[in-house]
């Protein structure tokens, strides 16, 4: 836990308490969510940790955590949401790819990491401030912000601006095509946008034309907007990360990644009744850099992949599915053991997260774990699946690092 309490939140939970005005009684703030300030966030190691948490503290009794004895949360869905989106004010450190460069350094640093560690100068700008040497545009939660000026707000930062926080915004309902290339003064030099919390209900095809070194697009929790179009990165062939936490889409466009070679994070959390059901053949040819798939809380039917579905994804460390019941199987020839056939997915292969499918004993190919010899952990706990029906399935004499199997 002290590892995750980093700036501006002090070395213990308790000084982490110190900084939150509110009562702190919710899962998500004991997990990392700080409401005073945009400068929140954790590292990888941080969330690991808690999706380790998962594994041992797979209940909801919250007891023995710093908070109420009567609080009652859902600590596994809270657990394993933690630093796994970017929230309004900066929860997204653990899953934000890294940006190089900003801020005048030369240092791998993720956006919120950019406003978190030691940024001098900060001022405001008409309806936003304008921190890191000008390269971050700060306007969360700037309700002022709308619609009706969204032109006007974008062109008034300055010429440097690389990254852009426009999260909690409710009255930004559409991006229209070309809103950003058209307005900033230097759309070239746009690296990042994030959106988080606004009330999206469409974007348009051509939103995102003219930022060719675009590298994060983030829209989470915009849960009016239930469509993405194919070719919204036709643009942005240097783009690193999408993540589209808790929406209602109901379908992914199978030529949405087909121009962006560098992707390294897909993230995308479904909500409600009305959800995505399957994932189109093809999504993923060609994503060698990818290393985390993230298609959770859906109702993805894994028998309707095909046999090539994963072969590109030679770099591949987290393969997240869980709570998608009607994942069902898991098919030998997806990964990297011998006779399975010419799939690259599987060498660097760290984590399943697939708690909470419809998989079984019988459902999982015998050799899918043969060769993934860099594996540390697996979470299969409330499925079907036993130790008994797994055991010989893992390989775990061949497998130096492997530290956690969650069942039950």
């Amino acid at each position: 836990q002290q590892e995750c309490m980093k700036w501006p939140r002090g070395e213990n939970p308790m000084e982490f308490w110190d900084v939150i005005p509110e009562d702190p009684t919710h899962a998500y703030m004991f997990l990392g969510k700080s409401f005073n300030s945009n400068l929140g966030g954790d590292t990888f190691w941080c969330r690991q940790r808690h999706m380790t948490m998962i594994g041992v503290f797979a209940d909801d009794n919250l007891n023995g955590f710093g908070l109420p004895d009567d609080f009652q949360g859902g600590f596994q869905s809270a657990a394993a949401f933690h630093c796994s989106f970017t929230g309004l004010h900066g929860a997204g450190i653990c899953r934000d790819s890294s940006i190089q460069g900003v801020g005048g350094s030369k240092a791998m640093k993720s956006p919120y990491e950019w406003m978190r560690d030691g940024q001098p100068s900060r001022q405001h700008l008409g309806y936003c401030d304008i921190l890191g040497s000008g390269t971050i545009a700060d306007c969360t939660a700037m309700n002022t912000i709308g619609n009706f000026n969204l032109f006007e707000v974008l062109a008034s930062f300055p010429e440097t601006t690389e990254i852009i926080f426009m999260n909690g915004i409710e009255f930004i309902t559409n991006l229209p095509a070309n809103v950003f290339s058209t307005n900033l003064k230097a759309p070239n030099n746009l690296r990042a946008i994030y959106m988080n919390q606004c009330n999206l209900q469409s974007v348009d095809a051509l939103a995102l034309a003219g930022l060719p070194n675009l590298e994060i697009f983030n829209i989470d929790e915009n849960v009016n907007l239930d469509s993405i179009p194919g070719t919204l990165f036709a643009n942005n062939p240097k783009l690193k990360q999408f993540s589209m936490f808790q929406s209602d889409i109901t379908s992914v466009p199978v030529n949405l990644f087909s121009t962006t070679p560098d992707i390294e994070r897909i993230v995308l959390y479904c909500r409600g009744d009305n959800r995505l059901a399957s994932l189109p053949n093809g999504i993923f040819d060609g994503l060698k850099k990818l290393n985390m798939i993230s298609f959770v809380f859906c109702d993805i039917d894994s028998t309707l992949f095909s046999d090539d579905f994963f072969d590109d994804l030679e770099s591949l460390q987290w393969f997240d599915f869980f709570d998608n019941p009607s994942f069902t199987v898991l098919k030998n020839r997806w990964f990297n053991c011998n006779g399975c056939g010419p799939s690259k997915m599987g060498k660097e292969l760290l984590r399943f997260a697939l708690w909470g499918t419809g998989l079984t004993d019988a459902t999982i190919g015998d050799r899918v774990f043969q060769n993934l010899d860099k594996l540390e952990t697996v979470w299969l706990y409330n499925t079907a699946v036993t130790y008994s029906g797994i055991e010989n399935k893992l390989y775990l004499d061949d497998k130096d690092d492997f530290e956690h199997l969650a069942l039950g």
